[in-house]
Formats: C-alpha cells, structure tokens, sequence
C-alpha cells in the first residue's frame, strides 16, 4: 500500500511540472527572465589563469612519543604469620582394669580302656595240581631249497685305445731380460759425480723346448668277463620251533580269611568340670587434662613497596616536509555585473534544479 501512495505523489508532481511548462515560452528551453534583466555585455574575459605552484618547505613540530616507565607503588598485603599458642585439651582414656574371678571350665580328659574286638586274618594254605603246559621244541629239518650261482665267462675282444706321445720342438720368444749398468750421476747439492749401479730391463729372444702331446690310437686286445645267473638244487638243515603239551604238577598258595578275637587298648576322651579362677581384663573410660601446641595462622597487613609499570607520552621536536601553495600573480579585469550565459528553463532543468535563475537584474547570480 505505501508503494502506490508513493507513486501516485511521484506522478501527480510530474503533472504539475509539465502544466507549468505549457505557459513558458519555449517547453524545450529559454533564457527566462534573466534574459532581459542582465542585458548589459560582458567586458573581455580575463587572460587565462597560471597554474599554482607547490613547494615543501622544513618545519619544526612537537610530537609525542610512547615511553614504559617504572614508579615505586605502596601496596598492603595481608601475609599469614604462623604461631603456636597453648590450649588445654579433654580427652577419655580407656585404662585396663584386671581382676580376679573364678569360673567353671569344661575340659576332656584321655582315659586308656581295654574293649574286645573281632578282626579277619588271611591264613595261607597250599595245594598241589595237574596243569597243562604248552612249550616249543627245537627239531633240525633237512630241506631242498634253490639258488643263484653267477658263472663267470672270459671273453677276449679288440678295440681302439687312445695314448699320447710327446713331441718335443723349439719356440722362440721375447722375455724381458735384468742386467745391472754402471752409470755417472752427479749430486745436485755438491756437483761431485758418481758411478752407481742400475737395473736395466731389455727384450731378448731366447729359445725354449714346448713339449707338445699327440694323440695315437692302437687296436689291443682285452679279455671281458660276463657273469651269467644259473639256477641250482641243494639241501640244507633248518631248525623250527614244534609246539608240544605236557602234564605239570605245581603248588600254588591259597589265601583263606579266618574270623579271631582280640583285645586292644583305646583311648577315649571323658568330659569333666573344674573351677578355675582367671584374670578378667576390663576397660574403664578415664576422662584427662593435657596441654597441647596449637598452631595458628593469622593474616598481618603488611606495606610493600612494588615495581609498577606505566606508558608515558614524552613530547619531542622533528622536522617535517610541509607543502606550500604559491599564489598566481596575473591580474584580472573585474565588472559589475557578469550575468552568467543565457540558462535552459526547461522541464527537466527545473525538475533536477540543474539550472539558477537570476534574482535581480544587474545582482549576483545564484549559484
């Protein structure tokens, strides 16, 4: 709803606008009534402005700077202060009190008694009997039995055998050869010379004998003896085990329990009633009085004296660039009256108010 109010307001003020635009003279633009009152011209505009000039000069200024001090600050603090006073105490004591006092005590008593009793004896007895018993013979047994013989043969038979003869010839060939040479050297600290031996090593050619193997085959004879496998018939003794039964006679023990009587010695516990008189040991409540330390901590104001901290700001003087602006020094031609160029009246100047109007004839202008 406030939308609509709002542009309903909006339109009717454009309409009235444009209503009083129909009466000017011209709705696009027109110079107003600041047309006709400032009619006087304008003298010859001033020659054009120089530019200012910009210059830094030094300058001393007071600034202020952060500094940490310490000042001595007295505080109270409260310190405990420990002390040991004297208090006297109650306290309850149980104290032991023995007397004397008779009661009846049970006890058992071990009495020895003689009683009958009835108990089985094993008796041995022995008696004979006819058992079978089984048992192995030893018998020698003549048996045929077969067997393997290998029968040797000799067979003489030919074939090639490889053997090697040595050949011996000469190669000739460089070996390094030692010789010791007489030879002048001169010191080079004294300038005395001197013979000295030296090993020289010089190539030679020498001969050697190379013993070189030739292989040389020969046919030989050379017996080869073959086994051949050939069944054949013996006899042998052999001894086997022949199980036999005999009648045996053997004692054996038999044990038989028998029922006799006896006498042996018990001993049994018989229960029996004494007086005894016995230390009873009771304990009796005593009330006492003792003085004890007690310790105590109190809480003593005390002045200390602190270290505190503190930011100060210290004025101090620095020199800074400050910048000067140089004024123009070209004069201009003034008037009285310099109404400013003819200014649209239109619609939209006076509904953004982008245009002034004059507010006398030969006055100043509104700006």
């Amino acid at each position: 709803m406030k939308r609509l109010v709002t542009v309903a307001a909006v339109l009717g003020a454009v309409a009235a606008l444009a209503s009083e635009a129909h009466a000017l003279p011209r709705l696009r633009g027109g110079c107003g009534p600041c047309a006709t009152a400032c009619s006087t011209p304008c003298p010859a505009p001033c020659a054009q402005p120089c530019a200012p000039a910009v210059t830094y000069v030094d300058k001393k200024v007071t600034a202020y700077k952060a500094e940490w001090k310490t000042k001595d600050v007295e505080c109270t603090v409260m310190k405990p202060v420990t002390k040991y006073i004297d208090e006297t105490v109650k306290y309850t004591v149980m104290e032991q009190k023995v007397e004397k006092k008779t009661i009846t005590e049970n006890y058992c008593e071990c009495v020895n008694v003689q009683e009958q009793f009835t108990y089985t004896e094993m008796q041995q007895k022995t008696e004979k009997k006819t058992v079978k018993e089984n048992y192995c013979e030893c018998v020698t047994v003549q048996e045929p039995y077969t067997y393997t013989e290998m029968v040797q043969k000799v067979e003489p038979r030919k074939q090639i055998v490889t053997s090697y003869r040595c050949e011996t010839h000469q190669v000739q060939e460089c070996v390094p050869v030692c010789r010791r040479v007489r030879t002048c050297v001169v010191d080079p600290c004294t300038g005395c010379s001197r013979m000295v031996w030296t090993t020289v090593t010089e190539n030679v050619t020498r001969c050697r004998n190379v013993v070189t193997r030739v292989p040389v085959q020969t046919e030989v004879t050379c017996n080869y003896v073959t086994c051949t496998p050939v069944q054949k018939q013996g006899t042998r003794t052999v001894q086997k085990m022949v199980p036999k039964t005999r009648d045996v006679v053997v004692e054996y023990c038999v044990c038989v329990p028998v029922q006799k009587q006896g006498t042996r010695t018990v001993q049994k516990m018989v229960p029996k009633t004494r007086q005894v008189s016995v230390d009873v040991c009771t304990c009796v409540p005593v009330e006492k009085t003792s003085v004890v330390k007690r310790c105590v901590t109190e809480c003593v104001a005390t002045k200390v004296v602190n270290k505190v901290q503190y930011c100060e700001m210290v004025p101090y003087e620095t020199t800074v660039k400050v910048a000067v602006c140089t004024p123009c020094t070209t004069p201009c031609a003034t008037t009285s009256c310099c109404p400013p160029p003819c200014q649209r009246t239109g619609l939209f100047a006076r509904l953004f108010h982008r245009n002034n109007c004059c507010t006398s004839a030969c006055g100043s202008c509104c700006h």
